[in-house]
C-alpha cells in the first residue's frame, strides 16, 4: 500500500490551523494506511519573517500586485500570496514564469532553501496531498506541484480542500493542470 504525505501549505493564518488534514490523517490511519502530516505553513511563516522579500514597482509582476499595503491584506500577508494576486496570476500568461522565478516567488525560494522536494522524495510517499483552504495557499501548491513534476519523482500529487471545491469548474478548464497535479478531490 502506498504511503501518503498530507501537507498544510503556506500561506495561511497560524492562529487557527485547518483541521481537515489531521482529520483525514486520522481516518487513513484507522484504515491501515501509512500517513505522515507536514505543516509547511508554520515553517514558511518563520522563513518569511527571516528574509527580505523583493517588492514594489521594480517587480516584473507589479501589474498583478494588489494596490493595498501589506498590513491591509488578509492574514497580514505578503503581496505574492494575496488573494488578488493569486486570481490574476492564475489567469495570466505569466503563471509558469512566476512559478520558476526564484528571485520573485518567495514560495520557490522556500521550497529550494528548505529542501522541500528532498523531504517529499525522502518520505517515500506515493501520494502527496495538498490541502488548499484559501487562495493564499494556491501559488505555493502550484509551485510545489510543478517543481515535483519537474524532478521526475513520480509521486501522485492530489489537491483538495475548500478552494478546490469552490473553483472546480475553473480548474477543469485549465489545459495545463497536469503540469502541476495529477488529481483533485
Amino acid at each position: 500500500m502506498l504511503k501518503t504525505l498530507l501537507c498544510i501549505p503556506p500561506k495561511y493564518g497560524t492562529d487557527y490551523p485547518p483541521l481537515g488534514t489531521p482529520a483525514l490523517s486520522g481516518y487513513l490511519k484507522s484504515r491501515g494506511i501509512e500517513v505522515k502530516q507536514v505543516d509547511w505553513n508554520i515553517e514558511y511563516h518563520s522563513f518569511l519573517n527571516s528574509e527580505t522579500n523583493p517588492q514594489g514597482n521594480s517587480s516584473p509582476y507589479s501589474h498583478l500586485l494588489p494596490d493595498k499595503p501589506k498590513w491591509e491584506l488578509p492574514y497580514n500577508d505578503n503581496i505574492y500570496s494575496s488573494f488578488g494576486f493569486t486570481e490574476k496570476l492564475l489567469s495570466s500568461p505569466l503563471l509558469f514564469r512566476f512559478i520558476n522565478d526564484a528571485e520573485w516567488n518567495p514560495f520557490h525560494r522556500f521550497i529550494l532553501e528548505k529542501k522541500v522536494i528532498h523531504e517529499v522524495i525522502g518520505s517515500e510517499a506515493g501520494i502527496l496531498g495538498l490541502s488548499i483552504i484559501s487562495p493564499s495557499q494556491v501559488i505555493f501548491s502550484f509551485t510545489l506541484g510543478y517543481l515535483l513534476k519537474q524532478s521526475g519523482s513520480g509521486i501522485h500529487i492530489v489537491i483538495g480542500g475548500q478552494w478546490v471545491s469552490l473553483y472546480r469548474k475553473e480548474i477543469l478548464k485549465r489545459k495545463d493542470f497536469g503540469e502541476f497535479f495529477d488529481s483533485a478531490i
